[in-house]
């Protein structure tokens, strides 16, 4: 439990998250950009390129956000570093439980697509000023932080809110229990797998949309090699922000405010000295360094543009759903072992 030194009013800690999140938006354009500026032809982006980027990067954070942000209120409000000083009637609190799977999904979905629509208008803006010119390093980061980021802070901000009301209420009339592996695989990882398997298969057009197709001897040919070049980095960004930012968080607040239940009690109550460790997210990334030599294996050595874009979708959409479900799991067994005795202490 957080000190009373450490509390903040709720408002003044919505304002020290989104100057946190700001930064590190900052920190997130910049690499986004320079991925794409240096696998771009000439390394400039085209303004369509740069318009795609810019949309579905608003899109995508905007989706993200709005469920981190709500796991987040929630998650400050029973840890108590954060203290609701407004109205339980406050017009942010929602009228039911936000975290319910069609409510969740449905209104990560709504900011995505309020936020795609409108970074893809002011990023049309800025492709009208660069009158068919490539972009920069330099017009690309500005661009993404200036649209994409501010979606994702908003986005974020505003669902922090909602999730810090809704945990308070929540506590007092606690919601129908969903059981763990329902709630991990079904409601969390699969449907959060879509997200990176759409934007990982946008995103490959982006990079290799001027590269040379079928023709293996040109200056910028299209290979597998070219392909799977950046599995590393794929893996580890999967790893950091699924497992470390948000499906292990996210079970911890689904357990302590009742989201779910243990299927079987004799296999899955574990004592709090025995927590689950990071060992099965060790052996997941592991494994999709397989997964990338099956997609090598399947995807040819001089493919289309939509072969690549399919391989690179369904890779980032496998390892998503793997790492999330897994974590997911972790986080949940774990803040329930802490309150949730064993049969052989509850025999005692």
């Amino acid at each position: 439990m957080a000190t009373a030194a450490r509390t903040r009013p709720l408002h003044r800690r919505l304002g020290e998250t989104a100057a946190g999140n700001a930064g590190a938006w900052v920190v997130l354009a910049f690499v986004v950009a320079a991925l794409a500026s240096s696998r771009a032809a000439g390394h400039t982006l085209s303004p369509e390129a740069l318009v795609a980027i810019v949309a579905v990067a608003a899109a995508a954070s905007s989706f993200t956000g709005s469920i981190a942000g709500l796991y987040g209120g929630a998650s400050e409000v029973l840890t108590g570093v954060a203290e609701l000083d407004c109205s339980p009637h406050c017009p942010a609190a929602p009228a039911g439980d936000p975290w319910t799977a069609p409510a969740l999904w449905r209104t990560a979905l709504r900011w995505a697509a309020v936020a795609g629509a409108w970074a893809l208008a002011a990023a049309g803006l800025v492709a009208i000023v660069l009158d068919g010119k490539h972009a920069g390093l330099g017009v690309t980061f500005i661009t993404i932080v200036g649209l994409s980021g501010v979606a994702a802070v908003v986005a974020d901000t505003v669902a922090r809110h909602r999730g810090a009301h809704a945990a308070r209420r929540l506590l007092v009339e606690p919601p129908v229990a969903v059981p763990l592996r329902r709630r991990a695989w079904r409601q969390i990882a699969l449907p959060l797998a879509v997200l990176p398997t759409v934007v990982s298969g946008l995103f490959a057009w982006v990079l290799f949309h001027d590269y040379a197709v079928h023709e293996p001897f040109a200056p910028r040919a299209l290979t597998r090699s070219v392909v799977l070049a950046d599995v590393p980095v794929t893996v580890l960004l999967l790893v950091l922000v699924f497992t470390v930012l948000y499906a292990r968080p996210w079970g911890e607040v689904d357990a302590r405010l009742g989201h779910i239940r243990l299927d079987d009690l004799e296999s899955q109550v574990v004592s709090a000295k025995s927590s689950i460790g990071v060992q099965g997210i060790v052996y997941a990334a592991l494994a999709s360094w397989l997964l990338a030599a099956v997609v090598g294996w399947v995807l040819p050595s001089n493919p289309a543009l939509w072969q690549a874009m399919v391989a690179r979708g369904v890779y980032a959409g496998v390892l998503t759903f793997v790492f999330s479900g897994i974590a997911y799991v972790r986080g949940a067994v774990n803040a329930l072992a802490v309150d949730t005795p064993s049969p052989s202490e509850a025999a005692a």
